[in-house]
């Protein structure tokens, strides 16, 4: 019920102009504490045992409301889509997006995360996901959707110039999910990176 008045809440912003501006420089963490932070947990080197379990609830929730995002926004549209996840750490979700749970079929994903130790584990998730939907369908294939991975720091113009350059010019879908926090260290550079997605994403996208 929560996720689905967020999401209602968030149509209804779409076209207000906010009364005051509301940045604050240096207010939250560290991108480079937090890159270190996601290296370890991807090696296995995680937080201590004792936080574990009130996150694991929180991580129920958020994967709640990106679900019911996805269905809201995603399912809708023209099928196939082609999908940018922004933050894609560990590749928790990339079972989202799997051909059995969509209406609509994904033409390609790219996902980008700064820690490369989270990139080559959501590779590997990915690489799970397609060999078992292999083995569902007797070895035929595409089992699941295509899917590359790429290691760099959204803040740079280069790490957008990597995806141009390997044809990943233009999406349908780009998804953000707890990342736009690490990216507020300037707001011309929040205001770069809120123009690279509109270069990326496709008109009624």
């Amino acid at each position: 019920r929560n996720a689905r008045a967020l999401v209602a809440f968030l149509c209804g912003c779409e076209d207000r102009k906010p009364a005051t501006r509301c940045f604050y420089p240096g207010l939250l963490d560290s991108a480079e504490e937090v890159k270190q932070f996601y290296s370890q947990m991807a090696k296995g080197n995680s937080a201590p045992i004792a936080i574990k379990e009130p996150s694991a609830k929180v991580r129920k929730y958020n994967n709640l409301v990106k679900v019911l995002q996805i269905e809201e926004f995603v399912d809708c549209m023209p099928s196939p889509v082609s999908v940018l996840d922004l933050g894609c750490g560990r590749g928790q979700d990339v079972y989202k997006w799997s051909r059995g749970f969509r209406k609509i079929d994904v033409r390609n994903y790219v996902g980008v995360d700064f820690a490369e130790e989270a990139v080559a584990e959501a590779r590997r998730r990915h690489e799970t996901l397609n060999s078992q939907a292999k083995l569902r369908q007797g070895g035929q294939a595409p089992a699941e959707y295509p899917a590359s991975f790429y290691a760099g720091d959204l803040r740079e113009a280069r790490t957008f110039g990597r995806l141009r350059d390997d044809g990943n010019a233009r999406f349908d879908v780009v998804t953000i999910q707890f990342v736009l926090n690490y990216m507020a260290a300037s707001e011309e550079g929040m205001r770069g990176f809120f123009a690279q997605i509109h270069d990326l994403l496709r008109p009624g996208g």
